[in-house]
């Protein structure tokens, strides 16, 4: 019987070795099923995965997570010069394993722009959105760039500007 599954094993396909650590550039992407969970591929998704810096076990945790929740996020390191190439890569080999693919964003907002386009002044945008309204006029004068969390926060007021305003109130009691 040990035979057979030795025999078995060394059939499997093997899975190139990857440069695991440091080196790369992070990116974290957001996994969903593509047209449903049961066309989902999970041993492809979880080799894909693991071509692209991830060891097996948090590729198949990555993989039964989105299964599960509906999605996941995960950081990847893409090795591939230039940079897209490495994306498209990976988007390749996952979308051929059925799981859609989107990176968390990464740019900068422009902050002078969104509050134009929102008709607001900067004093208007900073109450609106609980803002400091000296780092508005830093951040839309060049001086300082919104930090990490803020930018998030940016790009929800971008994507949904009445859901970011509305969340900053709270009853009078």
């Amino acid at each position: 019987m040990r035979s057979k599954l030795k025999e078995r094993i060394e059939r499997l396909e093997r899975i190139p070795a990857t440069v695991r650590g440091p080196s790369g550039l992070p990116v974290a992407l957001v996994l969903r099923p593509g047209v449903s969970r049961a066309k989902v591929k999970t041993i492809d998704a979880v080799k894909a995965l693991a071509r692209h810096g991830l060891t097996l076990l948090r590729a198949k945790r990555a993989i039964e997570a989105m299964l599960h929740d509906g999605e996941v996020a995960v950081e990847v390191r893409l090795e591939s010069e230039p940079f897209d190439h490495g994306f498209l890569a990976l988007d390749d080999d996952l979308r051929g394993a059925g799981v859609e693919v989107v990176r968390i964003a990464t740019r900068s907002i422009d902050v002078k722009a969104l509050r134009h386009d929102l008709g607001m002044s900067q004093e208007q945008f900073a109450l609106r959105y609980n803002l400091d309204l000296d780092a508005v006029q830093n951040w839309e004068q060049g001086r300082r760039a919104p930090e990490r969390a803020v930018l998030s926060y940016l790009r929800v007021i971008k994507a949904d500007p009445k859901t970011a305003a509305r969340a900053q109130e709270e009853g009078v009691a």
